[in-house]
């Protein structure tokens, strides 16, 4: 009897592939933030690429535990060109909200399947998710609160970096 089903296997490199994109996607984010003079956020937003490289890892670590070899995933080159610190936040939301939908749907399948091995795994990735809905709720809040004139986005930036 196998430890892990193909189905599973499979959700679980689209997982590496998706938090190693999400990876690209911050990294492009900060790198546009830091030529616009957003030095808080774009450190902010390169500490959240590597986040999502760690979070790659754990799905690599568990197919490796399970003597499974992880794909290295082909990726996208992500977005480049945005309008501005506001736009990047609002993406930033909704790229979180997209991540999350995969994660239940992982920890979906890994309770109708019966795989309580990964399921484990799966809730790590759902609570993660909460924490990062929480972290980019609380920047879009703060452009709702304040708006986003050049002296409240300073100081947003300026927020960004304590």
């Amino acid at each position: 009897m196998a430890l892990i089903n193909d189905n599973i296997i499979k959700l679980l490199q689209y997982r590496i592939e998706q938090e190693e994109q999400s990876s690209r996607i911050y990294a492009a984010m900060s790198e546009w933030l830091k030529l616009k003079g957003y030095s808080n956020a774009s450190k902010l937003w390169a500490d959240y690429s590597l986040e999502e490289l760690s979070h790659a890892g754990w799905a690599k670590n568990h197919l490796q535990a399970l003597n499974i070899l992880p794909i290295t995933p082909k990726q996208e080159q992500p977005e480049i060109n945005f309008k501005g610190l506001p736009q990047i936040i609002a993406k930033t939301m909704e790229h979180e909200l997209l991540i999350t939908n995969q994660c239940k749907e992982l920890a979906s399948t890994c309770l109708k399947e019966g795989d309580l091995m990964t399921f484990g795994l799966a809730q790590k990735y759902v609570e993660e998710q909460v924490q990062e809905i929480e972290k980019a709720r609380f920047w879009v809040d703060q452009l709702e609160q304040f708006g986003d004139s050049q002296v409240s986005l300073r100081l947003l930036d300026e927020k960004m970096g304590q």
